[in-house]
């Protein structure tokens, strides 16, 4: 008969959440850095109007929020917010307004920026 006993396993478990939590903070910094160009790209392409509401341009109320976070996976949402929710319908247009786009050519645009963004914060932070 053959036994075995493993010494260190609530170490190892401590260890293992340790890193899980590092992972998650890494890849939420990353995505975020890898957002903000094209953000910013959003920001100057949006439509900005001779009459803006009374609560400001378009142009001037995109942001990039955490959509969803987990140890493996990270979802931002780069878009307008709460108060300019109609700038959906600049995006994809409407039965009575011609589309003008401003998300997909900035995503167009910035894509491989974002990209490299993304590549430089995680290789930082896994050295």
């Amino acid at each position: 008969m053959i036994k075995a006993q493993v010494k260190g396993m609530p170490e190892l478990k401590m260890a293992i959440r340790a890193l899980q939590a590092e992972c998650k903070s890494a890849l939420k910094e990353a995505i975020l850095a890898g957002a903000q160009p094209i953000h910013d790209e959003a920001e100057l392409i949006a439509p900005r109007s001779d009459n803006p509401t009374e609560v400001g341009h378009l142009a001037d109320h995109i942001e990039i929020e955490v959509a969803k976070s987990t140890p493996s996976t990270c979802l931002v949402r780069i878009g307008p917010d709460e108060d300019h929710w109609y700038g959906r319908f600049s995006e994809t247009g409407t039965v009575k307004m011609a589309a003008r786009p401003y998300l997909r050519p900035a995503l167009d645009t910035k894509q491989k920026e974002a990209i490299r963004e993304f590549a430089a914060v995680m290789k930082r932070r896994l050295k």
